[in-house]
């Protein structure tokens, strides 16, 4: 600035944004106008672009000015046959920005955006020219002069963006764009409502169950009746997680659900319905069922042309298989063929593919790669910000195999005290059931039980796992303090329960109990039958090792 001072005579502004601000008042017009063009593109800007935002401006001329007043540089251009510049600061950038009356950055915005249409063929293409579109439209808003059609627009590249972000898995990147093009719209506009579902979904995943839970109202309010169906089935997912619905209810939501959508002709419908149908089945334990439905979900997603749910359901059937009957050599394949065609994208699904290799590697007595892809798995349900990601119970399967009961512990307190800081229950439950099973094994039993009493108390009806599970971690101590009568009534009933099932590990588990609590009695031949019976089931699944209660159990023998 004082070599710019012809007198050499210099007064200092008082801040950086202020200096700056000044060195750029002292720049001549059309200097001026090109270097705020050029912050509008971003810190890198092409010729071109300022070219088409200041006609009638030299812009040739004035850029080796700028260039050699050290305000911008040359730099690498990203289209053919341009020149770019990068402001040599951002703040440089940010100040030139501005500078920009309101009403100039809403023109330019919108001018830019027409420009990246015509000039750029990007893979984040509408991400980029919706971020554009909705600058203009949100500068229009705050002058006083709302363009309805320009927020239009914004909306459609900024949705666009957003369901190409869940085509390939990035939650993260999915919730912000979805959730800024509906806030383009006034309240009531269809368009906008038609994203609510699935950005009730993305929020439920975050966590945040009462910003899910507000969107899927506003549908469950609407008049539209396909809309109010799209509601029902998103407040029950979130009901079912509160531990305030049965599966009888959720049941009467899905037939309504698959009417109203069959009626409307929805496949996109149809196939949430019979997902919701699997969730149901699932936690009833009735891995066929939960399959079926699955297929049924898999055939509407297909027709619904929906990637994203075919994925996330395609990775839901391999997750469901490695929970049932189907042995590890048809399962281990087929989970990391799914693997291998993610290939790099829908992290969300590969997240949920690591925590299963990581069981299945536990079964196979691989426990340090076990350990590893469960690591994998957290670090990425963390990058996606998935708090419910059952990483601590993957943590707890693998460690009954692998002996590491004190790193179990502390994820699964981890696990139920973030659970309940985000009102979540039905998660929370299972995850309070199987930290009272560590507890037990640590011999803390006072805590053991108080774990098992927050389990119960926490429990959403119908949840198979945990009336069985809670008995039996009940019984077992009930057995250790010599109440024998008690802990074999509670542990039979447990049984009952679990072998309704066709989920090989909460039956198996519930034989571990059985056998103990038998032995603990005396009873030797029926505990050799309950924990012979657990070792075939795990035979017949194909693992090469067995828990270690269960060793324990059969060196008895």
């Amino acid at each position: 600035m004082a070599a710019e001072n012809g007198d050499g005579e210099l007064v200092v502004p008082p801040t950086i944004q202020a200096l700056l601000q000044a060195r750029l008042d002292r720049l001549c017009a059309d200097e001026r106008s090109v270097i705020e063009r050029g912050a509008v593109e971003g810190q890198v800007f092409h010729r071109s672009a300022v070219v088409e935002l200041a006609p009638g401006t030299d812009v040739d001329a004035q850029l080796p000015a700028l260039v050699r007043k050290e305000l911008i540089r040359p730099d690498t251009p990203t289209v053919p046959d341009d020149d770019a510049y990068r402001f040599r600061h951002l703040l440089i950038r940010d100040a030139a920005y501005d500078g920009l009356p309101k009403e100039t950055r809403a023109e330019l915005h919108a001018g830019f955006a027409a420009w990246i249409d015509s000039h750029r063929d990007l893979v984040e293409q509408d991400e980029i020219v919706g971020y554009h579109l909705e600058q203009a439209a949100r500068y229009r808003a705050e002058l006083g002069e709302p363009d309805h059609e320009l927020a239009g627009r914004a909306f459609e590249r900024l949705a666009a963006a957003g369901r190409g972000a869940l085509d390939r898995g990035d939650d993260p990147a999915a919730k912000n764009l979805l959730e800024r093009a509906a806030a383009l719209l006034p309240a009531g506009d269809t368009r906008r409502l038609e994203l609510f579902f699935s950005l009730a979904r993305l929020r439920h995943a975050a966590g945040d169950f009462d910003g899910s839970r507000r969107l899927l109202d506003e549908l469950e309010q609407h008049g539209d009746e396909r809309l109010r169906a799209y509601g029902a089935l998103g407040g029950e997912h979130n009901a079912r997680a509160l531990g305030t619905s049965t599966d009888e209810r959720t049941r009467v939501v899905i037939a309504d659900a698959v009417r109203t959508f069959s009626h409307a002709g929805d496949q996109f419908g149809l196939a949430q319905a019979w997902a919701l149908e699997h969730y149901v089945a699932w936690s009833e334990c009735r891995v066929e069922h939960a399959g079926e439905a699955l297929e049924r979900a898999l055939e509407h997603a297909r027709r619904a042309d929906a990637p994203q749910l075919v994925t996330w359901l395609e990775g839901r059937r391999v997750g469901t298989q490695a929970a049932g009957p189907t042995p590890l050599a048809v399962v281990t394949p087929a989970i990391q063929a799914f693997a291998d065609r993610l290939a790099g994208r829908a992290q969300t699904e590969m997240q949920y593919v690591l925590y299963n290799l990581a069981r299945i590697r536990a079964m196979e007595g691989r426990y340090a790669e076990a350990r590893r892809l469960h690591r994998a798995s957290i670090e990425l349900a963390d990058e996606l910000g998935l708090h419910m990601s059952a990483k601590s119970q993957v943590r707890w399967f693998i460690e009954r195999f692998g002996g590491d009961l004190g790193e179990a512990e502390r994820v699964l307190a981890d696990d139920v005290a973030t659970a309940g800081r985000l009102g979540e229950r039905s998660f929370r439950s299972t995850t309070a059931l199987y930290y009272g099973d560590v507890l037990y094994e640590l011999h803390r039993d006072a805590e053991a039980a108080a774990a098992c009493d927050l389990a119960e108390e926490l429990s959403p009806p119908d949840d198979i796992v945990n009336e069985a599970g809670i008995r039996a971690v009940r019984a077992r101590l009930l057995a250790r303090h010599g109440v024998h009568d008690d802990a074999r009534s509670l542990a039979e009933e447990a049984w009952q329960i679990a072998e309704r099932t066709d989920f090989y590990h909460l039956r198996t588990y519930v034989l571990e109990a059985l056998a103990e609590v038998r032995l603990r009695a005396g009873d030797r031949d029926a505990a050799r039958a309950a924990a012979e019976q657990a070792d075939a089931e795990w035979r017949a699944k194909g693992a090469l090792v067995r828990p270690i209660p269960l060793q324990r159990l059969l060196a008895e023998f």
